[in-house]
């Protein structure tokens, strides 16, 4: 977006941190909005920053949005997966944190937003579904890939280390019961026992 549009004017607000994927640009502005948590920085500092700035239209990227936004409001969702019954216990308090404010603020935000994006026609399916949404309200955009995102030689060291294999199947995972690890392993046996071709899991 950055390398196409040169008219229109952007403000990226961020919190304070490292991970920069951006540099600004004429027309892109970086605006670091500092708050101790996550809840305070998106319900308190972030309208009080948007009303200095009062863009045509505010774009939030990741599941939830301020409650109080007098703003046209896109909002990316990317699942629902909070919304749903949870399985399995989460082991840190910020994941449950977490999964409270989710459900929370997402219900209240949606019926503000003019456009919810998801990223599979299946989680629209299933959001649209389950929320009851208009489906005009609700598109698909698939997620992109970088050119950034390339095989490194020095990868294949690293990789070679604890997979001798030159295919393999890789699964990233983790003990959140959303990451779905027990029914991974169960496809990967049926897999063994159905294919010819078993690559290492």
């Amino acid at each position: 977006l950055q390398q196409l549009d040169s008219v229109n004017e952007y403000f990226i607000l961020v919190r304070p941190g490292e991970d920069r994927c951006l540099q600004e640009t004429d027309n892109f502005h970086i605006v670091e909005v500092q708050c101790p948590t996550y809840f305070l920085w998106e319900q308190v500092a972030l309208p009080l920053s948007l009303a200095r700035i009062k863009p045509d239209l505010v774009h939030c990227t990741s599941n939830t949005a301020p409650l109080y936004c007098p703003y046209p409001l896109v909002l990316t969702l990317h699942d629902i997966i909070f919304l749903e019954k949870k399985k399995g216990n989460y082991r840190s308090l910020y994941q449950r944190l977490g999964r409270v404010y989710r459900r929370c603020v997402v219900p209240r935000v949606l019926p503000k937003c003019k456009l919810i994006i998801t990223v599979s026609d299946f989680e629209r399916t299933h959001i649209r579904r389950t929320l009851s949404l208009d489906p005009s309200v609700i598109v698909t955009i698939h997620n992109g890939l970088s050119p950034l995102f390339n095989p490194s030689k020095k990868d294949r060291a690293i990789v070679e280390k604890y997979i001798s294999a030159e295919s393999y199947l890789f699964f990233l995972g983790n003990t959140d019961p959303k990451k779905n690890t027990p029914n991974t392993l169960k496809a990967y046996s049926l897999y063994l026992e159905q294919s010819k071709r078993k690559l290492p899991l």
